[in-house]
């Protein structure tokens, strides 16, 4: 092996260099982390990789005829490791400090995308091009989920890809130091491809046959043996993003995967089912409309959240004044969702069913994969009780597939951006979307134009809050005064959260004002993404190393239910969403499927039970899986919900839709100035309040 300088070749190579190197110091910025401080490894690498770029391309190498096979036959198995290294570059990971174990099989997994392109193709330079190539834009898709929304890429996102470009609007793209080194490393990789791989090597037909068979006999060894357990992995849902540095993007997205398909609980059967709600002796009540029922209305606000439980967060004014004032013929407490950051259909899910995300696998998404057919919930109990249901989210329809999830869950109308936009008087936007106070019109709209005697329920998905938190044309209201630092990001998003507050006080003062009873729920979907650093300073630490009960705090949305008529406070330290509508059912005097009060019953052993783990009535929490989730009420509840869920053909009638007599005539629907209704759920976590409520609209 020789090499050679080539002074033609140099005219144009060293020019290069030195603009990669000119363009390195320009955008030594880029290389400055949160806290203010320069990533030297990273500078320094994008330095070498620029040199070697430089040498590569100003230098012939003559290896010689009888080593040219061989060194085209060493690149597949050399390249590899170099589509490896990009990846986890995104990954933001040192590959040397993976599991050894799972060191190799993210090179397996390489090898096997290289012998499939490679017997596809039969051309090294265009496999080895090809696969490293597919590592660059795979990495740089996870390290733009994973900055938009703070939780990494799992395999139910590949549903959701057009809902993400729909939303990708409203982030900022910045060039960053990962993005740099990655672009450097692959561009030299191709560069050695070119040089080295420059005899054709031919295989054979039967060869390349051979080589196409590896990719499904790995897969089949990985998902059908316990090849895991023997490199010394395995799998977790606790902290997802940390699970991918430790066992490398691609091997961890495959656990995943292998996780993905719908299993079917322990000792499940249609009977088994039966028998849980005959012991408990659940029994559905019969639909039966009253003129005394309330108008009952539901917002799942965008990102509505209060930062303040995360840490000692203060701001120069108070950003949700209204809902804290709340006391008189409130309920509120905290809620528990299953998600942070995105994923509002799932917090939706759980709220809309009763059923909970923590029996499914990480990363699926139930309107988008689970919902096809007439699926029993909220819309479709009130429904049976003589409502009329409609569905508001002023944004696109097509959106989590609400669309077609909506008619199928009882709704009789669904009012999206296209009925917005018809409006004769443009809608009210803040930022590029439609305001909480416009979204808020609409249900007043719907309540003034009701025909006479109707009841209505509404369900009312907003977007005002969503992220990015970047817009230069929103002046924030709302600032910071500790944690010290700027925070542009946070302060626009709890102006916002200000916004939606006075928002929501004036639609409980027009309520306020109105004799017919109605009652209105409020909650947040999940936590915004902002800095890292932000939550870091409100918790002390970095979000790595976080307990449990730390980590859940970034699971906590405020909730309140308000009514105007009479009804009983409480004060709920703490629930999760799946039994957030049994609670808004109970509260509001109206009739329960049995597995509503399922549920019910199932709060006050297990106040909390999402994604992240669960908390019981002794306020002790517990990670997914850990050995104080192993009770027979939670395997009770996996049951029930897979009946629910997956079993169409002996889904149990009667269990999860109310009663109903035919004989029974319908019931004159009238208003009614005056409501008594039953509490909510009683629980060690529940106190009553009588304090006055010095806010409240008059």
């Amino acid at each position: 092996m020789s090499f050679r300088f080539n002074k033609k070749r140099s005219l144009y190579a060293l020019p290069i260099t030195a603009a990669l190197l000119a363009g390195l110091l320009l955008l030594g910025n880029v290389f400055v982390n949160e806290n203010g401080n320069l990533r030297r490894m990273h500078y320094i690498a994008c330095f070498i990789f620029a040199v070697l770029i430089g040498l590569a391309l100003t230098f012939d190498w003559n290896i010689g005829e009888k080593l040219q096979k061989h060194v085209v036959h060493s690149c597949l198995f050399l390249s590899p490791l170099a589509a490896f290294c990009i990846i986890e570059i995104f990954n933001d990971n040192n590959p040397f400090e993976i599991k050894p174990g799972a060191i190799v099989l993210n090179y397996l997994w390489f090898l096997v995308l290289h012998l499939l392109v490679y017997a596809l193709s039969n051309r090294m330079r265009v496999t080895i091009i090809t696969v490293n190539a597919l590592a660059f834009i795979l990495g740089a898709a996870y390290q733009a989920v994973l900055t938009f929304r703070g939780t990494p890429v799992l395999p139910g996102d590949l549903l959701v890809l057009g809902i993400a470009m729909d939303v990708a609007g409203g982030y900022s793209y910045k060039v960053t130091d990962l993005l740099v080194l990655a672009v450097l490393v692959l561009a030299f990789v191709i560069i050695l491809a070119i040089k080295l791989c420059q005899v054709k090597v031919r295989e054979k037909l039967w060869h390349r046959a051979a080589l196409a068979l590896a990719a499904p006999l790995f897969a089949l060894l990985f998902y059908a043996t316990p090849l895991m357990d023997w490199m010394g992995l395995s799998f977790t849902l606790w902290q997802p993003a940390k699970q991918y540095q430790r066992n490398g993007v691609v091997t961890y997205f495959a656990m995943n995967l292998k996780y993905i398909s719908i299993k079917e609980p322990e000792e499940y059967s249609a009977e088994k089912a039966q028998q849980i709600i005959k012991n408990g002796d659940y029994k559905s009540d019969t639909a039966k409309a009253s003129k005394k029922s309330p108008n009952v209305i539901a917002i799942m606000n965008e990102t509505f959240s209060d930062l303040g439980v995360v840490g000692d967060l203060q701001t120069d004014q108070d950003y949700m004044p209204f809902v804290r004032s709340l006391k008189e013929n409130t309920v509120k407490g905290t809620l528990y969702v299953p998600v942070k950051g995105a994923g509002t259909c799932n917090t939706e899910f759980e709220f809309i069913t009763g059923n909970s995300m923590s029996h499914l696998s990480p990363g699926v998404y139930p309107y988008q994969q689970y919902i096809e057919e007439p699926t029993d919930s909220l819309a479709s109990i009130l429904k049976e009780q003589g409502y009329t249901t409609s569905a508001i989210h002023p944004y696109y329809p097509e959106g989590w597939n609400r669309e077609n999830v909506y008619p199928l869950l009882g709704f009789d109308r669904f009012y999206s951006i296209y009925d917005f936009e018809k409006q004769e008087t443009p809608p009210e936007k803040i930022r590029d979307y439609i305001s909480d106070r416009e979204s808020y019109r609409k249900i007043i709209d719907l309540y003034e134009s009701r025909m006479p005697g109707e009841k209505m329920f509404v369900f009312n998905v907003t977007m005002q809050n969503h992220g990015g938190y970047n817009y230069s044309d929103y002046e924030p209201t709302v600032h910071i005064t500790k944690p010290e630092g700027t925070y542009d990001d946070a302060e626009q998003y709890l102006s916002l959260i200000k916004e939606s507050d006075t928002a929501f006080q004036e639609l409980v003062n027009y309520f306020s004002q109105q004799e017919e009873p109605t009652i209105i729920l409020m909650f947040g979907d999940h936590q915004p993404k902002l800095q890292t650093k932000f939550f870091e300073k409100l918790m002390g630490k970095s979000l790595d190393d976080l307990t449990i009960e730390e980590t859940q705090k970034l699971y906590e949305v405020p909730f309140v239910i308000w009514a105007n008529y009479d009804i009983e406070e409480q004060e709920i330290a703490r629930i999760s969403t799946n039994y957030l509508s049994s609670l808004l059912l109970k509260t509001a005097g109206l009739k329960l499927p049995a597995y509503n009060k399922f549920l019910l019953n199932l709060y006050k052993e297990f106040p909390v039970i999402d994604s992240t783990g669960i908390i019981d009535k002794n306020g002790q929490y517990y990670a997914v899986g850990d050995p104080g989730t192993d009770n027979p009420l939670l395997d009770e509840y996996s049951i029930l919900q897979y009946n629910n869920l997956f079993d169409p053909k002996n889904k149990l009638k009667g269990v999860f839709a109310l009663k109903v007599k035919k004989e029974d005539p319908p019931a004159d629907l009238g208003s009614s100035s005056s409501q008594s209704s039953d509490a909510g759920p009683t629980s060690p976590d529940t106190q009553q309040t009588s304090s006055e409520n010095t806010a409240a609209a008059a």
